[in-house]
């Protein structure tokens, strides 16, 4: 096989994966992608493992099954043999088998800390775990907020219950959190957390303002916090555009704009507003919004937000960075992430939108851009 057919069939594998994943399709649509599914054994299997890449297997099974596009199970096979939708199910029920065991070891963690009169904050998985949600969901780790100080003693609790870090894994103790720890009964791994997010994430949604607003929630005799909706989406959503360097190579992480979907297709009016405030409150941050419902309307059917306006710049750099991902886009400069994000941030209209948010002026605004993408840009 040459590049060029290469590059085609990985396209083709992970379009056919986004149409499985949509949230809305028309009827001729559905139709043509039930005949898609039943064309061949080689198709399921191109799906099933794009999904496995993007640690999306069960997720996909739940869409497929919320949409009744399940591939029926012959009435006779050949023994031992699993049809494709037994197949999904079965990796379905290992997920939920599995996070099963991760939500006990997080009981026993939350309630070591909380003998010592520590609180921890739950975030991303170790939050669904706990409010025992989105089943879809895969995890490989427990992240929990124990802020400044607290977490390095927090870390010394979880040494004492036999959890250790591994000495293959380099010390740098300047990271958000901690080492993380391991124990033989825990899938994954624990990370105990300073702050919520890396610096560059903390600009636009702080620890601080996360405590505040986050919920005490008690569960099997113990209590922990966990962020609001709104905040968890949002806390989401910076993670997977500023956590990583895939941003500043115009690149869209796909797990994440799932998980993005649909968690914002359940929020309700008033927690999508509060969302759009919070993106607002930078040029920047209203961008990164703008650009991920693009992406997830464009690409998974998302129903749009009449509330939110977004930007055609933003629908524009959403479909380059869908086809760069694709292997069907290649960029002359190595960080064209940066360049779409300035020139998105310094858009006037969105500048109005934000200063109508925060009473700044635009020219204060249009400065902040850069300020804000600079530590990042300086450590590419």
């Amino acid at each position: 096989m040459n590049e060029d057919a290469a590059i085609a069939g990985h396209a083709n594998a992970l379009e056919l994966l986004r149409k499985c994943m949509r949230f809305s399709d028309n009827p001729e649509a559905m139709g043509r992608l039930r005949i898609q599914l039943l064309a061949s054994g080689e198709t399921w299997r191109a799906v099933c493992e794009n999904a496995a890449k993007t640690r999306l297997t069960p997720a996909l099974y739940w869409r497929l099954d919320e949409r009744g596009l399940l591939p029926p199970i012959p009435k006779t096979k050949q023994r031992d043999y699993l049809a494709p939708a037994e197949v999904l199910k079965v990796l379905f029920e290992e997920n939920l088998e599995r996070r099963g065991e991760m939500r006990q070891r997080l009981v026993e963690i939350v309630a070591t800390l909380n003998a010592q009169g520590l609180t921890p904050i739950l975030i991303k998985g170790a939050r669904h775990l706990w409010l025992e949600d989105a089943p879809w969901r895969t995890l490989r780790d427990l992240d929990l907020v124990m802020p400044g100080k607290e977490a390095d003693y927090a870390q010394t609790l979880l040494n004492g219950i036999g959890y250790r870090r591994s000495e293959e894994l380099p010390d740098r103790p300047n990271r958000h959190h901690l080492a993380p720890l391991f124990r033989d009964d825990l899938f994954g791994w624990v990370e105990i957390h300073r702050r919520a997010a890396n610096p560059y994430a903390e600009q636009f949604s702080t620890t601080a303002d996360l405590a505040v607003n986050a919920e005490t929630v008690s569960k099997d005799g113990c209590s922990a916090l966990v962020l609001t909706e709104t905040d968890h989406i949002w806390h989401g959503l910076l993670h997977h555009q500023f956590g990583h360097s895939g941003f500043a190579r115009g690149l869209l992480d796909f797990k994440g704009l799932f998980e993005f979907a649909a968690l914002f297709r359940e929020l309700s009016d008033a927690s999508r507003r509060a969302l759009y405030e919070k993106a607002a409150e930078s040029a920047l941050g209203l961008t990164t919004l703008e650009l991920w419902l693009a992406a997830a309307e464009a690409e998974l059917g998302l129903e749009p937000d009449h509330e939110i306006t977004i930007g055609q710049d933003a629908r524009d750099v959403a479909e380059n960075w869908i086809a760069r991902g694709d292997g069907k886009v290649q960029s002359s400069i190595r960080y064209p992430g940066y360049r779409d994000m300035l020139s998105m941030g310094w858009n006037s209209t969105r500048l109005q939108k934000t200063a109508a948010v925060t009473s700044s002026n635009r020219l204060s605004l249009a400065i902040n851009v850069p300020l804000m993408l600079a530590p990042k840009m300086r450590r590419e």
